[in-house]
């Protein structure tokens, strides 16, 4: 994106933000919710975890989760992937952008920031490919080792 328009699209972007709370132990986001939104938490603590409940991390103010269901990813993914839910661990204060208000403010701009969401989009899925095949590689012998004990 050209640095005349990246000051003035990230003001637009904030500009359309909701300020959002969650209780303590509230599910933020799991596979049941839609992939439609950016979270930026500005105050709590939130943990990242995969659907069987184990922990992956934590996230803290500053910090942030759901940049790739503005670009069209329909599943709660981290940056490795991976299926993800978030749940507030503490009481959460986060700003919220969903994808129709970020589509909404692209419409605004000149063809050049379509052009470069479109880039990192095909990015986005290059990269899930990418990770798609590594996790088939990876699981194939745990797979196989599943069934030769199975079938003992």
């Amino acid at each position: 994106m050209s640095s005349n328009y990246r000051e003035d699209f990230l003001v637009d972007l904030f500009a359309r933000m909701q300020p959002v709370t969650f209780p303590p132990g509230f599910a933020i986001a799991n596979a049941a919710m839609d992939s439609d939104r950016l979270y930026l938490l500005k105050y709590g603590i939130v943990k990242m975890a995969l659907p069987d409940g184990s922990t992956l991390g934590t996230l803290n103010p500053g910090d942030f989760f759901g940049e790739n269901g503005l670009l069209g990813e329909a599943t709660w993914r981290n940056s490795a992937g991976m299926t993800v839910e978030y749940h507030a661990l503490a009481p959460v204060w986060c700003m919220v952008l969903s994808r129709v208000h970020f589509v909404e403010v692209v419409d605004e701009y000149p063809m050049c920031v379509h052009e470069d969401l479109a880039a990192e989009i095909k990015k986005l899925r290059a990269t899930r490919a990418i990770q798609h095949k590594r996790r088939r590689i990876f699981l194939a012998p745990l797979a196989s080792a599943s069934v030769c004990r199975l079938g003992r």
